[in-house]
């Protein structure tokens, strides 16, 4: 399965080689998204989720990679927009 961050972003190979070289993030950053994502009825746009977490969206993307692999979160493109939503398996 294609890595939904990177194939949106269109940066291939070159966002997935920078994700490897990058040490894990914060745990405080990936409570604080599976917060906002609680308190926001489980769903919310990639961007509205910078915004409300206060993250620059380069980093919001390494945290959503990193709970994505964890099988936390949930990432689906709708009308062209990537959504972040609590994965059922949490």
């Amino acid at each position: 399965m294609p890595n939904k961050l990177a194939t949106k972003q269109g940066r291939g190979k070159a966002f997935s080689a920078v994700l490897h070289e990058m040490d894990m993030t914060d745990s405080s950053d990936q409570d604080r998204v599976l917060w906002t994502l609680t308190e926001n009825g489980g769903s919310v746009g990639r961007s509205d989720l910078a915004r409300r977490t206060q993250m620059r969206l380069n980093k919001l993307d390494v945290v959503l990679q990193e709970l994505e692999r964890a099988g936390k979160v949930k990432l689906t493109e709708a009308r062209g927009k990537l959504i972040v939503g609590l994965s059922d398996s949490r």
